[in-house]
C-alpha cells in the first residue's frame, strides 16, 4: 500500500486516470476525537450499500494544500449500487477541512457527531497520555490549566483560524485538546461558507440508537425499510461513573464553567439542547 501511494504521489496524469474510476464519498462523518465517530462509522460500513475506504480516516481534506487526486485514490473502484464515506475529525478542526469539502464535495452529507465536551476532552486527555503525546509528569490539571490560559487569551475564540493557529502546534500531532470542545466555533465557520450538516449528539445516540439511526439513515436518504438497524453494534459508551480521583472533578467543573457560554452559543444555533452538564 506504501510503495502504491508513493507511485501515485510520483505520477500525477496516472493518479487522476485512477482517482476518475474511484468513488467518491457520499457522507463525511466529521467531530471532534473521542466523540464516537469511529463507532458510527463501523456502523454505517456494516450496511450492504457502503463499503469502507482505505482507512476511517483520510486526513488530506485538512492540508491547505490538498491534492484531491490523492484523496480520491484512497477510495473503492466504482461499483453499481454501492456507496463509500469517511470519518476524519481533522476536517472539522482544520479551517481548511471546511475549504475543501466546499470544493471539491459540495453535494456531500455532513455528518457532525459532538459529546459532552468536558468527558470528551477528559477522554482525549487519556488518549493522549496513553500515546505519550503527553508528558508522564503532565497532569490534567496542569493540562487544563494551561490550555485556558491559551484560549482566554485569544482575541476571538469564535474565529476558527485563530483557535486553529494557537492550539495546532502544543500538542502534536493533532493538537491541543480543550478547544476541540467549543463546537460552536466550527460549526459557525460550516454556516458562514455554507456548508450543510446534520448535528448528532454522541450521548442521545447511545440512549435511543433506533430513533438516531434513523434520523441519520433518513438524512442520507436511505430507505430504512430495506436494513436493519435494530442493534447497535459498535457502541462507544466510554462516559466516565461516580466520582474521579486526583482532583479530576475538580477540573472537570472548572471545564463546565468554561464550557457553558459555548454550549448555549451551540445550542441556540442548532435549535437543540443536548444532555450536556
Amino acid at each position: 500500500m506504501i510503495l502504491k501511494h508513493h507511485l501515485y504521489f510520483r505520477y500525477p496524469r496516472f493518479t487522476k486516470m485512477i482517482a476518475r474510476r474511484k468513488m467518491e464519498p457520499s457522507f463525511l462523518l466529521i467531530g471532534a476525537q473521542k466523540s464516537g465517530t469511529t463507532a458510527l462509522y463501523d456502523q454505517l460500513m456494516d450496511l450492504p450499500m457502503f463499503t469502507p475506504a482505505y482507512a476511517k480516516e483520510i486526513p488530506d481534506l485538512s492540508y491547505e494544500n490538498c491534492r484531491i487526486d490523492l484523496y480520491k485514490v484512497k477510495f473503492p473502484f466504482k461499483k453499481k449500487g454501492m456507496f463509500t464515506g469517511n470519518a476524519c475529525h481533522l476536517d472539522m478542526y482544520s479551517p481548511f477541512g471546511a475549504i475543501n469539502i466546499k470544493k471539491y464535495f459540495p453535494e456531500t452529507k455532513l455528518i457532525v457527531i459532538m459529546r459532552d465536551p468536558v468527558e470528551r476532552a477528559y477522554s482525549h486527555f487519556k488518549m493522549d497520555k496513553k500515546f505519550n503525546w503527553i508528558g508522564d509528569k503532565v497532569s490534567f490539571q496542569d493540562y487544563v490549566k494551561f490550555e485556558l490560559s491559551v484560549l482566554n487569551n485569544l482575541d476571538n475564540i469564535y474565529d476558527i483560524n485563530e483557535l486553529y493557529n494557537n492550539t495546532r502546534l502544543f500538542n502534536a500531532p493533532f493538537g491541543m485538546t480543550v478547544g476541540k470542545g467549543v463546537y460552536y466555533t466550527f460549526l459557525n465557520y460550516f454556516d458562514k461558507i455554507g456548508l450543510n450538516y446534520l448535528p448528532v449528539s454522541l450521548e442521545e445516540y447511545n440512549a435511543d440508537f433506533q430513533n438516531q439511526f434513523k434520523r441519520i439513515l433518513d438524512y442520507l436518504e436511505i430507505d430504512d425499510e430495506i436494513v436493519d438497524y435494530s442493534v447497535m453494534k459498535h457502541s462507544n459508551k466510554s462516559f466516565s461513573k461516580g466520582k474521579e480521583s486526583g482532583g479530576i472533578d475538580a477540573v472537570k467543573e472548572q471545564l463546565s464553567e468554561f464550557y457553558n457560554p459555548h454550549n448555549d452559543k451551540l445550542f441556540k444555533n442548532i435549535g437543540v439542547n443536548y444532555p450536556w452538564k
